[in-house]
């Protein structure tokens, strides 16, 4: 049992057998065995190598969640700044569509909706869309933009 509970945390670590040999200075091929079941790590050895690869696991959470958020505020910086002035006259939550018509025009559709309708789009001078594309979602309270 332990051993499944090793090979599942050092999957969820993101650690290849060679990366956790080399991270816990322990043989590739006794690591290959308890994958395996060939062999089990002593319970104090298996607690301890647990503790490690969660450890690792909530790092590389935290590690990613900093990343996707640095991503939603650049990409919000970025929106913010391509509309200006008009920014600021935006309600609190926005979708950004992109539209593309028979004749190959392109326009850009800034709503509070969720999703666009055909009414949505009359009202816009849109009669025929071909391709009808969210490409963001706008927060300003909590300075995020979501890229599609």
């Amino acid at each position: 049992m332990k051993n499944v509970e090793i090979k599942e945390a050092r999957q969820l670590a993101g650690l290849t057998q060679k990366e956790m040999s080399e991270l816990f200075n322990v043989p590739r091929r006794t690591i290959e065995d308890w994958d395996r079941e060939i062999n089990t790590p002593p319970d104090w050895v298996a607690d301890l190598l647990l503790e490690k690869l969660r450890k690792i696991q909530k790092e590389k959470k935290m590690s990613l969640k900093k990343i996707v958020n640095a991503a939603r505020f650049a990409a919000f910086e970025e929106i913010r700044a391509a509309l200006g002035d008009k920014f600021k006259n935006l309600p609190e939550n926005f979708s950004i569509y992109k539209i593309s018509d028979f004749e190959k025009a392109e326009y850009m559709i800034i709503t509070h909706k969720t999703q666009l309708n055909s009414v949505t789009l009359k009202e816009a001078g849109i009669e025929n869309p071909v391709e009808v594309k969210k490409i963001a979602s706008v927060h300003k309270k909590t300075r995020q933009a979501f890229l599609y």
